[in-house]
């Protein structure tokens, strides 16, 4: 709860795979004002302007963002403008980083005019949801390819060779599986046709 002369802040983002440097952007806010409000992009919203399926269902990472102690609100942010959250909540201090400023004009321009704030948070060395991903696809690939090399050892078809063998558990649980068949699973799957001689 907000109280009387607290200084509303206002963040938004994807927040697609929470990390060390969305904490750090999440403390980088608050320190800004009183009370923290995180707008986060819905997952309609993620498809529509980063044109990929989302990692984690909207839920999810509201309730891990809530759980920061920094985070005052976690609020759905439907539009890729934060405008009309910025009017809404009556903010006091928007926070971005420097390279989505260009896109923000309109926001910084009402900010400024209300007599508001605006602050840039900087980008961490060494965290990037990237890096995070690029990780998880060398160990989601390294394990296909594992699992192609013993079916041909024991003699089994490539064709058995499915996600769910990989992942059965998180699919159980309502996590979504993408199906990744790139140039390392095609030429595994290449080395099991060739060693049946078929």
């Amino acid at each position: 709860m907000t109280t009387p002369g607290s200084r509303i802040v206002l963040l938004q983002g994807a927040f697609d795979i929470l990390n060390y440097g969305h904490v750090r952007a999440f403390k980088f806010a608050k320190a800004q004002g009183d009370y923290l409000i995180v707008a986060l992009n819905t997952n309609e919203l993620i498809r529509d302007y980063k044109g990929r399926e989302p990692v984690m269902p909207w839920p999810h990472k509201r309730r891990i963002i809530e759980a920061c102690r920094y985070v005052d609100k976690v609020v759905p942010a439907r539009e890729f403008s934060p405008l009309k959250l910025l009017k809404r909540y009556r903010v006091d201090v928007y926070v971005l980083s420097y390279e989505w400023e260009h896109t923000k004009a309109a926001e910084i321009a009402f900010m400024k005019q209300k007599g508001g704030r605006v602050c840039f948070s900087r980008r961490f060395r060494g965290v990037s949801t990237s890096a995070i991903k690029a990780t998880l696809l060398k160990e989601h690939l390294d394990a296909q390819g594992a699992l192609v090399q013993s079916a041909a050892v024991s003699g089994a078809g490539n064709e058995h060779i499915r996600d769910d063998a990989l992942f059965g558990a998180a699919v159980a649980n309502g996590a979504t599986v993408i199906s990744l068949r790139g140039r390392q699973s095609r030429q595994a799957s290449a080395r099991v046709f060739n060693s049946r001689g078929t």
